[in-house]
């Protein structure tokens, strides 16, 4: 009875030493690791030549720091002529608002000359009629002069009426180009903002501190609007890039411990898992298989896992060192 007491607790132990034995073995590891950094790529918001740089690739640069000076000439020519036609405009529209008073003041003379020659028309007329209904009785040089002031006045009318339309199609353009210039001058007041706004945004400056990982545009090349000019990694928030193969991804949590064995150092560190990259590495690096080809072969992916640690003292951890990582 001893004897198989005795053999079902050894069984126990040795069941249990291997199962130990084997989550240690089967926990998530990689050495494929580096120290990382969040980058930042400032970019032109012009097409222009950089005329001045003043860093260069490993270089440790501070916030606001000074990088490219880009040439602006081009755009202050601009400037200077679109504000010689803002000019223009400004003299045209004082003058359409000194000329407008005067033209609708004639408009209202002429309208009142057209009424009271219209109100003379019409007595005449009456008059005539009297003369012509007294026949014989009437004196024909009385009605011959009548008639001839009637014709007269209606040349007058005919003449004011012209006149006023003559006027008020004036006024009617005059009111309609004064307009237009309004609308001109605030587009070219949008224009000398646009390039006095790039005038000012000429010299590119660091966003963070950090160190200069790449320069894509260098002194004596164009920069593109909308395009980065540097890479800069932020190098005090340092973390780790630990790719595991895909099968250990349901084995790894955010917030989980990892030992950080930096190559350079022999003691490890702590770390904490931060993030687990929703894409594969593969993907990343921009080699991921082909599945309509036909010829698929079935390839192991790599899931990237940002790491977060704390800096050893008396260690020194620079972008781009390699580790190998394993999860708690």
């Amino acid at each position: 009875m001893f004897r198989i007491a005795l053999l079902v607790i050894t069984l126990i132990i040795g069941v249990s030493v291997t199962f130990i034995d084997w989550r240690i073995y089967t926990k998530p590891k990689t050495d494929i690791a580096f120290v990382d950094g969040q980058q930042y790529r400032p970019a032109s918001v012009l097409n222009a030549l950089v005329v001045e740089q003043t860093v260069k690739e490993g270089e440790l640069v501070t916030l606001g720091q000074e990088l490219f000076v880009l040439d602006t000439k081009k755009h202050e020519n601009v400037t200077l002529s679109l504000t010689a036609s803002l000019l223009t405009l400004t003299n045209e529209l004082n003058n359409t608002e000194i000329d407008l008073p005067g033209l609708r003041a004639r408009a209202e003379r002429v309208e009142k000359s057209v009424n009271d020659t219209s109100s003379m028309i019409e007595y005449t007329q009456s008059r005539l009629s009297q003369f012509r209904t007294l026949g014989e009785n009437a004196s024909q040089t009385v009605v011959d002069n009548t008639t001839f002031a009637l014709n007269t006045q209606q040349q007058q009318l005919a003449t004011h009426q012209k006149l006023e339309i003559d006027l008020l199609n004036q006024i009617a353009s005059l009111t309609q180009r004064q307009r237009d210039i309004k609308d001109e001058i605030a587009l070219l007041n949008r224009q000398i903002d646009l390039h006095k706004k790039i005038k000012n945004d000429h010299v590119i400056v660091s966003p963070i501190s950090g160190v200069v990982n790449k320069i894509m545009v260098k002194k004596g090349e164009v920069a593109t609007a909308g395009n980065a000019m540097i890479d800069i990694i932020d190098n005090q928030n340092l973390y780790i890039t630990a790719y595991f193969i895909e099968s250990y991804l349901s084995q790894i949590q955010i917030g989980d411990e990892a030992d950080i064995l930096f190559d350079a150092y022999p003691d490890p560190v702590v770390g904490t898992v931060l993030q687990i990259e929703p894409i594969a590495g593969a993907k990343v690096s921009g080699v991921s298989p082909n599945y309509s080809s036909g010829s698929y072969t079935r390839l192991t992916q790599k899931i990237p896992v940002r790491i977060a640690f704390e800096t050893p003292s008396e260690t020194h951890i620079a972008l781009g060192m390699s580790a190998k990582v394993s999860i708690k």
